[in-house]
């Protein structure tokens, strides 16, 4: 069974690499916007940790954090990580202006600003022009665009994966790429 499930995590990571370079480049240099029924602030020893309760959803450019309960920990008014939890809390985020968006869902996320990272923990799941992996744990490294799914024996990593797309007779013949007969 190890070769089987080897040949899926290298088929994963086949799969999302080239395709998953989930943040617009200017993202993190938009304002964050949060809305909530409820919010707490608190002072910590080492920074500020600022919880939000019902039907959070929060925006920074064209990345989309949603969930039932969302913890934002900053230092020195920078934010460094957001936890969201749901059932399932959401995440996605646009990687080119002329693509949809990724869309990330577990029942926690942890997305750290500090490494760029999102962890999927709990009925993970990332969707992306119609293709899908599904596991217990999904990690994602924007900036090196590595990806590791987990899971465990009785829930394996799944994946499904949309067959490329031909170029149509049109796009060919705008492009030039027509070949006489």
């Amino acid at each position: 069974m190890r070769p089987l499930n080897n040949f899926c995590k290298a088929l994963f990571l086949v799969f999302c690499l080239p395709v998953m370079g989930w943040a617009l480049p200017d993202d993190n240099q938009q304002p964050i916007n949060v809305e909530a029924n409820r919010a707490e602030h608190s002072t910590l020893k080492v920074g500020e940790k600022t919880e939000y309760f019902g039907s959070v959803v929060m925006t920074q450019g064209s990345m989309l954090l949603t969930g039932d309960h969302v913890i934002i920990y900053s230092k020195q008014g920078a934010v460094e990580k957001v936890l969201s939890f749901g059932k399932p809390a959401h995440f996605q985020q646009q990687s080119d202006p002329e693509k949809v968006p990724v869309k990330a869902y577990g029942e926690r996320i942890e997305y750290t600003l500090i490494d760029e990272t999102v962890r999927l923990r709990e009925n993970a799941s990332v969707i992306q022009d119609g293709s899908t992996v599904t596991g217990q744990r999904i990690d994602y490294n924007i900036n090196s665009e590595q990806v590791q799914a987990k899971s465990t024996e009785q829930q394996r990593v799944q994946m499904v994966l949309q067959p490329a797309t031909k170029p149509s007779k049109d796009t060919q013949e705008k492009d030039g790429n027509t070949s006489s007969k």
